[in-house]
């Protein structure tokens, strides 16, 4: 072979290798992961999701007020601490399955009167497994147009009639 050739073939295995340790690093930026510390994890008999979110005193809480059923409309509602919930003109909830698609869902929430309160409607479907881990993702919009997520994350007995 001559060297003409064993150089390119030089070249471009080393631009392959820099592509894919470039993929490779910057791959949470093309596809962010959520930290499980970052998701709030929700208490069934409670009825609420909690988030620490970072530089917050006061957590983030979504609450299921009637309790978390399939097959039917349950009243959430989503408390911010003030200072978050001050830049925050709308909320949407994006509702998805964990293990398996089952469609994504999304709605806007409505201030209550309270500054740091929004609430709505979500609708559980029935699955065929015995037991579903639903994502809520709530988006905070802000007046900018500056949008920040934060993930909540709860297990829903589905199968049950």
């Amino acid at each position: 072979m001559n060297t003409v050739r064993l150089k390119q073939i030089g070249f471009w295995s080393s631009f392959a290798v820099i592509i894919i340790v470039a993929l490779t690093w910057g791959v949470d930026q093309i596809l962010p992961q959520q930290r499980s510390s970052d998701i709030g994890q929700c208490d069934q008999t409670e009825h609420e999701c909690i988030v620490s979110l970072p530089g917050e005193q006061m957590p983030a809480t979504l609450s299921f007020d009637e309790g978390i059923h399939v097959d039917t409309s349950i009243p959430v509602s989503l408390s911010l601490p003030q200072d978050l919930a001050n830049k925050t003109n709308s909320i949407r909830l994006t509702l998805s399955c964990k293990e398996t698609y089952m469609g994504v869902s999304s709605i806007r929430l409505t201030q209550k009167p309270g500054p740091n309160v929004w609430q709505g409607n979500i609708r559980l479907p029935r699955a065929d497994t015995e037991k579903v881990t639903w994502q809520v993702k709530a988006t905070l919009i802000e007046g900018s147009g500056n949008e920040k997520d934060i993930w909540f994350e709860f297990d829903v007995d589905s199968a049950k009639p």
